[in-house]
């Protein structure tokens, strides 16, 4: 990455929120990138201005010798806090403006504003230089400068494991009603699967006949989309078209909490008649989101009735900071009713890496590890640790003998439904290790090439270029040994598409082609569901608390590993992270507050959806270690345990923390300690017919 010094200051870059097992020599557990990150700034929970991190660093030889050796002409994102005077005679919101106004008329030609604030705080954000940066902070009218920080992606089925059908069938729970926002990367709302049943829009929330008012009020353009996803907006590119161009990743989140396809075979969503907010804050030309444009989407999901909010994005190793712009946003989504739920992250602990076995394990004298991610840190979110799906859903071929043969997509190459013909029938042609001189007497023209490699590689793209170059037109590779049947494994985008398969089903298959037998395969629709390859139930990849306020961090725990949903263009795909474990207990809470709503008449207020996240933790089931003697995982790790909605639908008390804030109360965070403590916990009846029991 060039210039890393000056991007560290622009932005903080962070690790996705989705990851893979790209197998090689190392065996690395997450995505890998040729980038090399920037250091992070270290910032003490004290500092407002983001600037004082520069001061006392001259002479630190990563920062440079003076603050000057920064490019005032480098483009940076702001967020500006307004110190509006209650007492005066104007309005908050026209102070705001005077402050901009002001700003604007002294502005550079590259400055200019994004969003206005007047919810929660009020403030603007804006795109200047550092420069500019600089003056801003010194302006009357300005309480706080920051930098905008920037966010990425961090069955039985799932939906058997968190008790979802029994939630549709026992109860008769599917969402109706309810809004789920999800700030990510769009959603493709033309999907096949992102409908409402007729139910679903009978008791429909938001509607088209009635919206309109409120569209109408908003800063923005936003518009009508469908039933099943009303409106939304881009907030990172400045208008109306939230499909993403390329970034499945929202739309793979949106099918998890609500898809709803018409034959129930290929995804259906944990709600799945709930409706769906699109608050797009990734960009279609770039990576990563700014959190002024993430605070833009909290806010305008709270404006159009937000019941529950999903934030399948974060930063490594988050400070809880009640200043943060971010935090603040979703301490307001709370305040209003809106049950906020964000995942925890993927960089399992600190001091992991896959170089030396004696890192698998984090040692007992160094015991501040964590990395759970910012914003989830905060005690308004609810922060979502990942487990493993019993089962995991891969493609599939079907052979010319009527078997099927599984596949599994792999993020760094094409897709086969892109670039083969669903109706033409492929011959396979098996290429040993699929190395030049492998192929070079085999007629591959039109054909898939199936290849084994004896030995684990960095990259496997060397056989796409092979097979290529002799007219295969795909690749099909069987893991080495020692690497997991349907691996990520590293290939390349720019040649022919490249899947991976199982070890046992297809050496079973190149010992009939090498028996001199013909066999073709054709695109299959279904796909077929196999054993998840992980060998213990908590995902390796989910991240560690305790933040750094040593607060129970994360809460709870749902299925996160090798979850199939919708992908845009009408398609499906497998994929892992917090980021899919974290809409299982957003469409969760969105069931459990159904319930509150409908059934015990709550009101809309934080008091309700903090029952509601105490319940789901109250109820969820802890989870053992089957590697280590079936002892338990460590809070630290999963939290209360593994979300169970049936068990949170039928609760009829509420155990809290007594003494302690109310979003804070499903839990005991002891921090530092000495030989003795002592807490009290209190039982709080749901029902009228239970009775309240004593404080324990």
């Amino acid at each position: 990455m060039k210039n890393t010094m000056k991007k560290s200051f622009s932005y903080l870059f962070i690790s996705a929120l989705i990851v893979s097992s790209f197998a090689s020599s190392a065996s690395a557990d997450f995505v890998q990138t040729n980038e090399v990150e920037p250091d992070p700034i270290s910032m003490k929970a004290d500092q407002s201005n983001v600037f004082s991190q520069f001061e006392g660093k001259k002479n630190d030889t990563l920062y440079g010798n003076e603050l000057s050796s920064f490019d005032p002409n480098e483009e940076v994102r702001l967020i500006v806090e307004v110190d509006v005077n209650n007492q005066a005679k104007a309005l908050p919101a026209v102070q705001v403006e005077h402050v901009k106004n002001t700003l604007m008329k002294k502005k550079d030609a590259s400055s200019h504003v994004r969003h206005t604030y007047t919810s929660g705080f009020y403030g603007f954000s804006m795109d200047t230089t550092i420069g500019e940066a600089e003056k801003i902070q010194d302006m009357a009218g300005v309480k706080d400068v920051r930098i905008a920080k920037t966010y990425e992606h961090t069955v039985v089925n799932s939906k058997n494991l968190v008790e979802a059908m029994n939630a549709w069938i026992k109860y008769n729970y599917r969402g109706e009603g309810m809004v789920v926002a999800i700030v990510d990367s769009g959603i493709d709302y033309r999907h096949e699967a992102m409908q409402l049943s007729d139910n679903g829009k009978k008791q429909a929330d938001l509607r088209e006949e009635t919206i309109q008012e409120d569209l109408n009020a908003t800063s923005v353009n936003d518009v009508w989309y469908t039933d099943k996803v009303p409106t939304g907006y881009d907030w990172a590119d400045k208008d109306n078209n939230v499909i993403p161009a390329k970034d499945s990743h929202g739309t793979h989140v949106a099918g998890i909490v609500g898809a709803n396809e018409e034959s129930q075979k290929k995804a259906v969503g944990v709600a799945p008649d709930v409706q769906l907010l699109a608050e797009k804050v990734f960009s279609d030309s770039i990576s990563y989101a700014y959190d002024d444009d993430i605070v833009a989407g909290i806010y305008h999901a709270v404006e159009f009735g937000a019941d529950v909010i999903n934030l399948s994005l974060g930063s490594e190793a988050g400070m809880v900071d009640a200043n943060d712009p971010l935090q603040r946003a979703i301490q307001y989504a709370t305040e209003n009713g809106v049950l906020v739920v964000a995942a925890a992250g993927n960089a399992a602990y600190s001091t992991k890496q896959n170089l030396l076995q004696r890192s698998t394990l984090p040692l007992a004298k160094n015991p501040d590890i964590g990395l759970v991610g910012n914003p989830g840190v905060t005690p308004y979110a609810l922060q979502v640790a990942s487990s493993e799906n019993d089962l995991m859903k891969v493609d599939g071929l079907r052979l010319s003998d009527g078997s099927k043969l599984g596949y599994q997509i792999q993020y760094s190459s094409k897709k086969f439904i892109d670039h083969l013909d669903k109706d033409k029938e492929y011959e396979l042609v098996f290429v040993g290790e699929g190395k030049s001189a492998d192929v070079k007497d085999l007629d591959l023209q039109g054909k898939i090439a199936i290849a084994q490699p004896l030995q684990q590689y960095a990259f496997y793209s060397y056989i796409q270029n092979e097979a290529g170059k002799k007219g295969a037109v795909a690749a099909i590779v069987i893991p080495p040994n020692g690497v997991p049947d349907y691996s990520n494994m590293s290939f390349s985008p720019y040649m022919i598409p490249a899947v991976t398969t199982d070890q046992e089903k297809a050496s079973k298959l190149v010992e009939l082609l090498q028996s001199g037998e013909k066999v073709t395969a054709q695109l299959e629709d279904e796909g077929l569901w196999v054993q998840n390859t992980a060998t213990e139930p908590m995902s390796t990849f989910s991240s560690y608390g305790s933040p750094t306020d040593l607060s129970f961090k994360p809460e709870i725990t749902a299925p996160g590993g090798k979850i199939s949903s919708t992908v845009i263009n009408n398609q499906y795909e497998t994929m892992s992270g917090t980021s899919m474990a974290s809409p299982h207990v957003a469409a969760g809470g969105a069931l459990i507050l159904q319930k509150y709503y409908e059934d015990m008449k709550l009101p809309k207020n934080m008091d309700t959806v903090l029952k509601a996240k105490n319940a789901l933790m109250n109820t969820s089931e802890n989870l053992t270690n089957p590697k280590h003697e079936n002892m338990s995982y460590s809070p630290r790790r999963q939290g209360s345990g593994l979300m169970k909605i049936e068990q949170a639908l039928k609760t009829p008390y509420l155990l809290q923390h007594d003494g302690v804030p109310l979003e804070e109360a499903a839990s005991v965070a002891l921090k530092e300690i000495d030989r003795t403590f002592d807490f009290t916990l209190e039982v709080e009846a749901l029902t009228k017919k239970a009775e309240k029991a004593p404080p324990i």
